[in-house]
């Protein structure tokens, strides 16, 4: 079975310092040249924001895997100076953050690919695949080893290119990647990106990420809300920070909130639960991101707090009450929050 590794939508970032609470990392000036923009999204109404050439955006994860396939729709604004080879859009990071496996847009709409950054010619895909002024799923996959390495390339579900038996680790000590590295266009291009997934095999296709929030009373009320019901707290669009809040100082306290419904029947490949959360002093304090499936708490990794807000997720492939994929009904049911570890 293949896992998904990382989803993101970006409905409940509203500009770039929600991004670098998620643990994304850019270059150049926040909110300018990286962040999130309304203007254009492929589904919802936000998407990932690139503006100008040397432009990076940065995620690295606590999995590594020789084998992972990336996915996410791409738009850039319509002008012939959009591509350039020279800048690279697109790279597989060892989990030290070296690049393993590098994808360029070039000139006449192709796709180049390298052994990290230009240093190794691996192969194109022919010209026309990438066009500006229109949404486009790309997926990536590497399986990453110095003989028989493999690189495959699909524009929307289709294979523009595939390689083998070629070298695609260019670390000196890791055979895995640990993360990825979004790039930008040319000079003064826009680019947006959008309904990012990573996997440890084949792309699942051109999925939508969809995101819902708290919009009811849980089961769990053991914090105390600044004002109002615990839940009308963390409904917000985008969070507030200290503005509306729930808190607890104990130990075992837990505090979870129904969620918005989903319907459509559509094939639900993996789940994610997040909450963002902070300590108010010095010491040590952790939580656990809770998920509430047909009566049961199901609960996270433990997560140690700092004294800024941090989003903290809980990424389910199966339905944790009874290892089977999820369905509306699950979701629909589902309570989300967090418990005080420690």
């Amino acid at each position: 079975m293949t896992d998904v590794l990382f989803i993101a939508g970006f409905e409940a970032f509203y500009n770039a310092a929600d991004l670098v609470q998620a643990g994304w990392a850019g270059t150049g000036t926040e909110n300018t040249n990286w962040g999130i923009s309304s203007s254009y999204a492929r589904t919802g109404t936000r998407s990932l924001h690139t503006y100008d050439r040397n432009i990076f955006i940065t995620k690295t994860f606590d999995w590594a895997k020789q084998t992972v396939s990336f996915t996410y729709s791409i738009y850039c604004n319509n002008q012939t100076t959009a591509f350039n080879s020279a800048y690279y859009q697109f790279s597989f990071l060892d989990p030290v953050g070296e690049p393993q496996v590098t994808f360029t847009f070039n000139t006449d709409g192709s796709i180049r690919t390298y052994r990290g950054i230009n240093t190794s010619f691996l192969g194109a895909t022919a010209s026309g695949v990438i066009v500006p002024d229109q949404w486009i799923s790309i997926s990536y996959k590497v399986y990453i080893h110095d003989t028989a390495g493999t690189v495959d390339i699909t524009k929307n579900g289709v294979s523009v290119l595939s390689l083998s038996s070629i070298d695609t680790k260019h670390s000196g000590t890791y055979s895995t990647v640990g993360g990825f590295k979004i790039g930008s266009f040319n000079d003064n291009i826009h680019g947006y990106y959008d309904d990012m997934y990573a996997t440890d095999g084949d792309p699942l296709g051109d999925l939508e990420i969809t995101t819902k929030r708290s919009d009811g009373a849980g089961s769990n009320t053991d914090f105390t809300p600044s004002a109002g019901n615990n839940y009308e707290n963390v409904d917000e669009t985008y969070p507030d920070d200290d503005t509306t809040y729930n808190y607890s100082t104990s130990v075992g306290d837990k505090d979870s909130y129904a969620m918005e419904n989903v319907s459509g029947n559509k094939t639900i490949y993996a789940v994610q639960n997040s909450v963002v959360a902070r300590k108010t002093d010095s010491g040590t304090r952790t939580i656990k991101v809770l998920s509430r499936l047909n009566g049961t708490d199901y609960l996270g990794s433990e997560e140690g707090l700092g004294e800024t807000y941090n989003y903290f997720s809980k990424l389910y492939n199966l339905n944790p009450d009874d290892s089977a994929v999820f369905e509306d009904a699950d979701i629909n049911g589902m309570e989300v929050g967090l418990q005080v570890a420690a």
